[in-house]
């Protein structure tokens, strides 16, 4: 398990994005939107995106597989945790909501993995809003499996 921690917001990820190349006028904005921020509409579709991908996952136990350069690529997926690695999660205080009983002491977490240039595969959790994580663990108490 990766203890490694680094988080981001999705304004973070459009820090160096040129708004020019938008082809959208301030002037439409602004009467769409009641704001002349284009980096606004940007990271909303992507937080919106993003939320999307995650309810799939909770919902259908879906793999998201995202294509990177070079053929490599990434999936956004619920990672099972199993065994001594469940259990040390729980002793940790991770996964406090989880049923292990009807869960078929199996914990789960929402994990972006991908592959780096020399093909060694890394990892990183992705931390859920309370509503997502609500409606997550309420999925997985209910005996849902993922895989």
């Amino acid at each position: 398990m990766n203890t490694g921690r680094h988080c981001f917001t999705a304004y973070d990820l459009f820090e160096t994005f040129n708004l020019k190349q938008l082809k959208i006028k301030k002037e439409v904005v602004a009467k769409n939107y009641g704001l002349n921020k284009k980096q606004w509409i940007c990271v909303s579709a992507l937080v919106y995106c993003f939320y999307l991908i995650i309810m799939d996952i909770i919902e259908n136990n879906v793999t998201f597989v995202l294509p990177l350069f070079n053929g490599r690529r990434a999936q956004i997926y619920a990672k099972p945790y199993t065994g001594d690695e469940f259990k040390k999660v729980k002793q940790l205080g991770g996964m406090r909501e989880i049923d292990i009983i009807s869960s078929g002491f199996t914990g789960y977490q929402i994990t972006l993995s991908w592959e780096t240039k020399r093909k060694n595969r890394r990892e990183k959790p992705i931390y859920l809003d309370k509503g997502l994580k609500a409606l997550f663990y309420e999925k997985i108490n209910s005996g849902k499996q993922y895989y």
